[in-house]
């Protein structure tokens, strides 16, 4: 059976962990929630205009939709060494940010809204006591659809915006992996000791190489002593 979810659908979420024991699958070490969508009228649109049948379907997606995934998959998280939730959601829903003409409204509002219970999850005693970390991602302004409807000039290529948030994203787990070593003393969970645990995650370079990576320390720092923070793909630290 090929992995289906439709995060708008409850019963997708119930159809997709019946299947783990039998992919052996028991915890998860980095959940990413990157479903997201626009109205058609995107970009185009304000708050005079839009159209409200079609925001309570991006609400579902980009809201709710990620609030299912969290609420489902959370147990998996706390399971697991990494514990990394990373959330994609977007500069345009930052309220400290907003400078211009008021478009794109739909989008914008249920972005920070996305914020806002991502803020939220990561506060809850069961997420933050657990050590679950919450990575809240703007992407950059990608050469996607979404990105060039209405004509819209986006700035960046899609392997660059993913390639550097694959980078950070590498960056947190070495610093998570790390602490869970030293916390450990060397021992948890079974027999594994953290050396082992350190060696059998699969980076894209060795680890030393990933700890040089300069401009993600205030991510890894903001995470370290917050849980959570709301970054740019480069590493930049942004405003609510």
């Amino acid at each position: 059976m090929t992995p289906y979810l439709d995060v708008t659908v409850d019963s997708s979420f119930d159809a997709l962990v019946n299947q783990f024991p039998q992919w052996g699958i028991d915890s998860i070490d980095i959940l990413i929630g990157n479903a997201g969508i626009a109205t058609s009228e995107h970009p185009h649109e304000n708050v005079l205009d839009a159209n409200l049948e079609e925001m309570f379907s991006v609400f579902n997606t980009n809201v709710v939709g990620n609030m299912r995934l969290l609420r489902t998959f959370t147990p998996f998280l706390q399971k697991s060494h990494l514990k990394l939730a990373v959330i994609m959601s977007s500069r345009m829903g930052s309220i400290g940010d907003v400078t211009d003409r008021g478009e794109a409204v739909v989008y914008r509002i249920s972005k920070a809204a996305l914020n806002m219970m991502s803020v939220l999850y990561a506060l809850d005693p069961a997420v933050k006591d657990n050590g679950v970390k919450v990575l809240i991602v703007h992407p950059g302004w990608v050469k996607t659809d979404m990105g060039i409807a209405g004509g819209q000039p986006a700035k960046i290529d899609i392997d660059q915006s993913t390639n550097s948030i694959i980078d950070m994203i590498e960056k947190v787990c070495v610093s998570q992996l790390r602490q869970f070593k030293g916390k450990s003393d060397g021992k948890e969970s079974g027999d594994k000791s953290g050396e082992d645990i350190v060696g059998s995650i699969r980076f894209s370079t060795n680890i030393q190489e990933i700890e040089k990576r300069a401009n993600f320390n205030e991510v890894v720092s903001h995470l370290d002593s917050d849980n959570f923070v709301f970054a740019n793909y480069d590493g930049r630290i942004l405003q609510w």
